[in-house]
Parts: C-alpha cells; structure tokens; sequence
C-alpha cells in the first residue's frame, strides 16, 4: 500500500526543490535552454558556480542537455587556487561532467593588456570558455551570475556613468552567453547548498575590498541590505524594467540615426538642423550610438564624451574635441562630423 505524504520531506530537499523549479521558471521564461542542448559551464567551486552545476545535472536527466564545465585557475592564490581546481575536478569527475582546466596567469595577462586584474580575469574566463564551446561544438556558455551580482553591477554602471542600456544591469541571455541564476539571491543558493549536504569552496579575497566590485558588495550593498533586505531584489526588477525601455529606445534611436545622420567624405555627420527637432531623451542615445560606431566600440565611452558632443554642437565652426580610439569630432556648418584623428582637418 501506497504511504500517504506524511509532509516528513526534509527541509533541504524542500529548499532545492524551489530553487530547482524557480531557476526551471527562469529558464522557460528566457528561452535560455532546448531540449538537448550541449551547455559550457563556468565552475569556479564557489557556491553560486556549485549550484548551476546541480541545476545543470538535473536537465540533464529531464531535458537530456549534455553538460561541460570550465575552471580557469588565474595563479593568484597559491595553494587555495590549486585547491580549488582539484575541488572542481573531483566534483565533476563524480558526477560525470567532462572538465576542462586552463592555468593562465591573470596578472601576467593584466600587464600585457595593460587592463585591470579584474578585467583581465574576466576575459580570460570569456576567452576560455568560448575556446571549449568551439571545441566541443556546444550551443551556450552559462554563468553562475545570481541576483546580487546583477544589483552590483548596476550600481558600478550607475558610478560610471551609465545611462539606461547600463542600468539593464547583467541580461539573462546575451548571444551565447546565459545567466540561470539570475532570478535567485546568494542567501538562497548557500541555503539550498548546505541543506542537501554539498559543499563549495570559499575564496577568501571576495571579502578583501581591493577591488571595485567587493567594495561595492561589501560596503555600498551591505549598506542597503541594512535600509531594505529586499533592496538587491528591487534594483533587479528595475533593471528588468530598464531593459524593457531600453528595447523601445533603441528603435526609436535608430528611426532618428536614420533622419540626421549621414556618411559624408571620410567621417560620420550629426546634422544640427535635424538633430535638435528630436525629442531631447534621444539625443545622447544618438550620439552614444554614432561615437560606438565611429570608434568601433564602447568600452571606453563614458558620458562625459557625450555631453561634450552635445557642448560641441553649440559651439561655433571650426572648434574640435579629441576622443577615444583616436577619434576626433569637429563643428562644422552643418553639425558636428567623427572621423579619425589624422583625417580631423578634412571636414
């Protein structure tokens, strides 16, 4: 005979059965994984890259998924990163998860990009991993990105300068790149993890504040958390907000790209007439998105590039502005042109 559900089921099996099934949610909801699909993993041995694994091995037996995880050891902590690696091996040797390690010096690497360490770390995972993709001819590349990391990352967006495509904070799906956990908190992943008895590894320099992103989690959203505990959970729905906004904003910056903007001679026009009929919340988007493409990319744009664009069209002919990438703009009569430096004189 049947036992009926006494409502004896452990609390941890409770606790991960919801996790599961809200990440499960998530994942519907942004199409993130097929049936069948051959997903990379980043598996650092953290809590948050220990729970995706789970939540991996767990489509792998409902939606038949295959499963690679990549561990990048950055040669920053000696015996703790070697711990780590060996951590992460013996997981997925268990669980039968083919890994892949690359040992490369972060630092090294920060020095010949002439780039932060945390940058460099974060291409060099990027890198890593889309070099596995490529390998094992895989369809996506996930990240255990969880919903403090996307509060953090709008508020360092927020610091430099961003306006609303920054304020859309991590997206859960970037071309091949996905973030199931986004929709979870860090306090759930660790709850759900010890409950069931899995164990992750902690790296101790998450709590030193050498770096942007620890002193923004440790000190600015510590803070917050203290103001509202749910404070992480509201700067999240904002973002999904703002990425809402942001997708109307785009295409109407482009119907306005498309009105007062022109290819002329050997750089980009911004025509003033036609520029400033458009609705002023648009302006600095067309302007982002012309320097963007005149400069081949964004990284290094920062607001203050464009309201100086903007100081330039009201000023008279003949003033120009030095640019990222070695661009320069120019006021001419009929608005203001981007081109490369060594062309500036020609408008």
């Amino acid at each position: 005979m049947k036992k009926k559900d006494t409502g004896e089921r452990s609390v941890a099996e409770k606790k991960w059965e919801g996790l599961q099934k809200k990440v499960e949610s998530y994942l519907k909801r942004w199409n993130m994984i097929e049936r069948g699909e051959h997903i990379v993993a980043g598996i650092s041995g953290g809590a948050d890259s220990v729970c995706l694994l789970f939540v991996l091995l767990r489509l792998r037996e409902t939606q038949g998924i295959q499963v690679t995880a990549v561990h990048v050891n950055h040669l920053l902590r000696g015996k703790a990163a070697d711990g780590d690696e060996s951590f992460v091996a013996e997981l997925c040797k268990r669980h039968d998860v083919p890994c892949r390690v690359f040992r490369i010096h972060a630092a090294a690497e920060a020095r010949k990009r002439s780039c932060s360490l945390e940058e460099a770390g974060r291409e060099i995972r990027r890198e890593s991993m889309k070099s596995v993709l490529e390998e094992v001819h895989a369809d996506k590349i996930a990240f255990a990105h969880h919903q403090g990391d996307n509060a953090e990352t709008v508020l360092m967006n927020l610091c430099r300068g961003s306006q609303v495509k920054g304020m859309r904070g991590i997206l859960p799906v970037a071309g091949e790149f996905i973030h199931p956990l986004l929709c979870v908190g860090k306090s759930e992943i660790e709850e759900a993890l010890s409950e069931r008895g899995v164990s992750w590894r902690i790296d101790a320099t998450n709590f030193e504040n050498d770096y942007t992103r620890n002193r923004v989690r440790n000190q600015v959203m510590g803070e917050l958390l203290k103001i509202n505990p749910a404070a992480e959970e509201h700067i999240c729905r904002m973002a999904e907000k703002m990425s809402e906004l942001w997708e109307y904003m785009e295409d109407e910056t482009g119907t306005y790209i498309r009105e007062c903007v022109e290819e002329k001679g050997n750089g980009t026009l911004i025509r003033k007439e036609t520029f400033q009929k458009i609705p002023y919340v648009f302006r600095e988007e067309v302007i982002r998105a012309v320097l963007a493409d005149v400069c081949g990319s964004e990284k290094d744009l920062m607001a203050v590039h464009v309201r100086d664009i903007l100081e330039l069209m009201e000023k008279q002919p003949g003033r120009r502005l030095s640019l990222p990438y070695g661009v320069r703009a120019f006021r001419g009569y009929e608005g203001c042109a981007a081109k490369e430096g060594k062309q500036t004189g020609e408008a």
